[in-house]
């Protein structure tokens, strides 16, 4: 798969709830009226948004949170140190997919988290090279994604070279013909991009995650209506996470995943994993598998069998 960096102004053809069936606020009476149609934006990370712009795991459930408040999202698809410039100036309304740090504290709000991501290490099959902690790094020349916040610790090192791309899949070619030792992606992300280009045999993880960060949309500090944006997200997400669209989404991409051979780091808990049992999903979406002990999921790296979950948080 070749991810293009062309901007795609998409409307999302996805179904919403009728005006019957989602809750607009009151109009503002004392500044500018907050339109229905907002701007998101985020570069294209398969599988939580397709390089189409128009489906994803996580903008499915950024789309259907908000749909509870009748908003609906024009998606413009960006390299990720643009569009993440794009929201600090409240040029765009929202930013898909956020990791919070202090630093971005500083100039965005972040929602509830609604998903996870695991940082891990790749490297090319058939190098004996096993990541153990930071110092195992020394000399390596690593691919990092321009604009992104890697965990601090990898950040300040000083014993290895971290190499910028503008994408996952410019790293992995670097990695392939040796110009770098290593990259760092999602592990989701990585096994997925590794499905679509047909390279599922080229590659392999090494060693635990280097982080495992929650997931959050965001928008500007400088946005005049970004407080409200934030709130009705988390109320939207609330509702999805109570009347089993939330896990509705998850089934579906744990489904997508497994056919890709991505980890099982998908399972639901309470409500959601009853609804997935009385729909009678569980047996598909269902894995028996030892997870590794940094989970926190999964302490004493017991081995388990439950619907998915995407390291939720």
């Amino acid at each position: 798969m070749k991810l293009t960096w062309v901007i795609a102004l998409l409307f999302l053809l996805q179904p919403w709830p009728t005006s019957a069936n989602c809750n607009p606020a009151a109009p503002l009476t004392s500044e500018p009226a907050l339109q229905l149609h907002l701007t998101l934006t985020n570069d294209p990370w398969p599988p939580f948004i397709e390089a189409d712009g128009k489906a994803g795991l996580a903008l499915e459930i950024v789309q259907s949170a908000l749909a509870v408040h009748c908003y609906r999202l024009q998606v413009e698809l960006k390299p990720w140190a643009r569009a993440l410039r794009s929201v600090k100036e409240a040029k765009t309304d929202l930013l898909l997919a956020t990791w919070h740090t202090p630093e971005r504290e500083q100039i965005l709000m972040f929602s509830e988290p609604y998903l996870q991501n695991r940082q891990r290490f790749i490297k090319r099959r058939g190098d004996p090279f096993e990541y153990t902690e930071l110092d195992s790094l020394k000399g390596k020349r690593i691919g990092v994604v321009r604009g992104y916040s890697y965990q601090t610790g990898f950040r300040a090192a000083s014993n290895f070279i971290r190499v910028p791309n503008n994408s996952l899949e410019s790293s992995l070619k670097m990695l392939a013909v040796g110009r770098l030792d290593l990259t760092l992606e999602d592990e989701i992300v990585a096994t997925d991009t590794f499905w679509r280009l047909q390279q599922e045999d080229s590659f392999d993880f090494t060693g635990p995650p280097l982080d495992i960060r929650n997931l959050h949309l965001s928008t500007s500090r400088l946005h005049p209506h970004g407080a409200k944006l934030i709130a009705e997200f988390n109320q939207g997400l609330e509702t999805i996470k109570k009347n089993g669209e939330y896990a509705k989404i998850l089934a579906k991409y744990g489904a997508i995943l497994q056919g890709r051979q991505a980890p099982p780091v998908l399972h639901l808990d309470g409500a959601m994993a009853k609804w997935i049992r009385d729909e009678n999903l569980a047996g598909v979406l269902c894995f028996s598998q030892e997870w590794p002990t940094s989970h926190p999921s999964n302490p004493a790296g017991s081995r388990r069998c439950e619907p998915w979950r995407y390291s939720q948080g």
